[in-house]
This record gives structure tokens, C-alpha cells and sequence, in this order.
């Protein structure tokens, strides 16, 4: 339920209400399927190979919890700041993704992390190929340059006010523990 709730809720309208099953090829669910399937990965195998837990605990655990931090949910069912720094970057990771666009989750979203890759991707090949067009296509259409601009822009702010108030905390911490 946690990870359909990260989901596009207009695929979920337009797939059932209106009959339109094919609404879930959708590019964004794709790749927040993608990025929550290898996340559990890491984070099973990492609690198995470091001996946190076994198998069944390992899976039952490391997937409630990547879903739960990814879409913001807030559960826990275990002591994950015991986990190791590997599960602990996964996690933090998951945390700044978020889920798709259209759901009640929080963070940058699926669909801007993956504009934003997509952005990173095309200029590195513009360093090399000067010379080329390349377009920025999301569900078989090509994006203007406002919205990847748009896009850029926000996580950007995004990611400058999550370092700012980060400073911002540990001053606090560390003026508060002087006193």
C-alpha cells in the first residue's frame, strides 16, 4: 500500500475510472519502480552480507523501510541507524527522491531527479559533440527548454536549502552544546 500511495494517483484514475490500463507504461513509474527495486537490493544484500540479519528479516526489513523513507511515509519497524553506512546512504538517498509526481509524497520527486539526470547526461554529450541537437524526451514527447529549466532551477533551491539549514542545525547543535 506504501508504494501505491507513491505512485501517480491520475495513472491509478485514468487506469480504472476510465478504462485506460495502458496509463501504467508511464516513463515515471517505470523508473520510481527502478529506483525503488534496486534500493531494496542494496539494502537486502547489505543487511544479509554484513550479518544484521538473515534472509527473511533482511527482505521483510530493508523493503519496508526503503519504502517507507521513500515516499515519506515515516514508519519504521526497525533501528536503522544501527545499519551500515552503505544501508545508511541508500536510505538517505531514497529520501531526497521521493515519489512520483501527482502523489502525496514529499521530496524532489521522481520525475525531476530523473529530468535533472537526464539534463547532466545530455550536457556531458554536448562537451564531447558539440555540434549535436539532443533532446530531452519524457513519455515520447521532447521537453521546451522552460520546463527543463524550470526543472533544473528547483532542485537546485532545493538542494541549496537542504545544505543551508543542515549548516544552520549544526551551528544551533554546536551553539547549544557550549552552553
Amino acid at each position: 500500500a506504501i508504494v501505491i500511495a507513491g505512485t501517480n494517483l491520475a495513472l491509478w484514475y485514468r487506469a480504472i475510472a476510465l478504462r485506460r490500463p495502458q496509463s501504467f507504461r508511464d516513463d515515471e513509474l517505470r523508473w520510481y519502480l527502478v529506483i525503488l527495486t534496486v534500493a531494496c537490493v542494496v539494502l537486502v544484500s547489505e543487511l544479509v552480507i554484513s550479518g544484521t540479519y538473515g534472509v527473511l528479516d533482511a527482505t521483510r526489513q530493508g523493503v519496508f523501510q526503503a519504502a517507507s523513507i521513500m515516499t515519506g511515509t515515516g514508519y519504521a519497524t526497525a533501528d536503522f541507524a544501527q545499519w551500515s553506512e552503505l544501508a545508511l546512504g541508500t536510505l538517505f538517498l531514497l529520501m531526497f527522491v521521493g515519489g512520483c509526481t501527482g502523489s502525496p509524497t514529499g521530496a524532489l520527486k521522481v520525475m525531476r531527479v530523473v529530468l535533472t539526470a537526464r539534463v547532466v547526461r545530455r550536457e556531458i554529450r554536448l562537451t564531447i559533440h558539440p555540434d549535436q541537437i539532443r533532446l530531452i524526451r519524457t513519455g515520447g514527447r521532447s521537453l521546451n527548454d522552460r520546463v527543463i529549466h524550470g526543472v533544473v532551477v528547483f532542485v537546485l533551491l532545493y538542494l541549496a536549502l537542504v545544505v543551508i539549514i543542515g549548516v544552520l542545525l549544526v551551528g544551533i547543535a554546536l551553539f547549544a552544546a557550549d552552553r
